[in-house]
């Protein structure tokens, strides 16, 4: 399961040239926050965030669970450059 996550993150993140899997990788919010900016929104459900970032046409989700930390990303419209 774990290796199925990590080929998903890097499929999805590989029109990304700045950014690399292993730079994402259970990566602490105020990290995310301080490479990416404040999200436009933040939902929270119990111990868990998502938080969303958009460029353009691309939306980009930010998965945290309760231990802070970046556990999926995903993305939605134009991402790819």
């Amino acid at each position: 399961m774990k290796k199925c996550f990590i080929i998903l993150v890097f499929v999805l993140l590989a029109g990304c040239s700045s950014i690399t899997m292993e730079s994402l990788n259970d990566m602490p919010k105020q990290t995310v926050r301080n490479k990416f900016g404040e999200p436009v929104s933040i939902m929270r459900e119990n111990n868990n965030e998502i938080w969303t970032y958009r460029q353009g046409q691309c939306i980009k989700y930010v998965f945290f669970d309760a231990s802070e930390k970046v556990k999926y990303i995903d993305t939605k419209g134009n991402c790819w450059k």
